[in-house]
């Protein structure tokens, strides 16, 4: 069966990947999770939002049932190690600072022999990583971007595995598409804090960070965000220091 592979966290932008693919574009989607280890505080809250996610969906498109497959869950501690990307991303990581997830995510997709499609968008720092290295491309599945070919960098070797459906837009571009096709609503079953307080966002980690500096400060408690205020110059030194030290 034709399809797209794509890595579905629960989030804000690759549920909107999901949500386009499959109501929008009309396309088969097969979702990969790659669970961490140890697994984050926030793996059941993800695999809770994909869950209901997936039945929103249906109740707009029943259809959908047969374009949205059973998602492959793997634990990161199988996947084969490829030192090729290793030292790609050691170099990557003295031009700009990167989450270690694109190591595994890259050795995932290489293992199992597919191009997956990561929800990276313009806002995220991986895009400086890979905006020079990549260029636009009908993969069959409609227009998308992967490493131009014959690119030999760092860069290239670590992020060839993938595709970037959504590299050119903002999580605000996303939810007005979302509102215009009708299913923004979905978007908010999103997950996206890594480290809940009594199952709401802390309003501290990166990916609340995130969500605030991003125009969707709205998902976070209003307790937290003022929280994050107040501690917004202590989180930015904290970070800086540990890209200094991850460097």
């Amino acid at each position: 069966m034709q399809h797209i592979d794509l890595l579905w966290t629960g989030g804000w932008d690759s549920t909107f990947r999901l949500l386009e693919a499959v109501l929008q574009q009309r396309l088969t989607v097969q979702p990969h999770y790659v669970i961490d280890d140890p697994p984050r505080p926030s793996t059941d809250a993800e695999l809770a939002a994909m869950a209901r996610i997936r039945a929103g969906a249906l109740l707009l498109d029943p259809a959908a049932e047969d374009r949205i497959l059973p998602t492959v869950v793997q634990h990161r501690t199988a996947v084969p190690r490829d030192e090729q990307i290793r030292q790609a991303y050691k170099a990557v990581m003295q031009q700009v600072y990167i989450g270690g997830q694109y190591v595994w995510l890259a050795e995932y997709a290489l293992s199992k022999g597919i191009r997956l499609e990561l929800a990276i968008h313009v806002d995220d720092r991986a895009h400086l990583a890979i905006k020079d290295h990549v260029e636009s491309v009908d993969d069959g599945f409609g227009s998308t971007y992967a490493v131009r070919p014959g690119d030999d960098s760092p860069n290239a070797i670590l992020f060839r595995q993938f595709r970037f459906p959504i590299l050119r837009l903002s999580k605000l571009d996303m939810q007005a598409r979302a509102t215009e096709h009708g299913y923004a609503h979905l978007l908010e079953e999103t997950w996206f804090c890594h480290t809940p307080r009594a199952g709401k966002p802390c309003g501290l980690c990166a990916p609340c960070q995130f969500a605030i500096q991003e125009g969707l400060g709205r998902r976070v408690p209003a307790n937290r965000r003022l929280l994050y205020r107040v501690l917004a110059p202590y989180l930015r030194a904290k970070t800086l220091a540990a890209r200094w030290r991850a460097r």
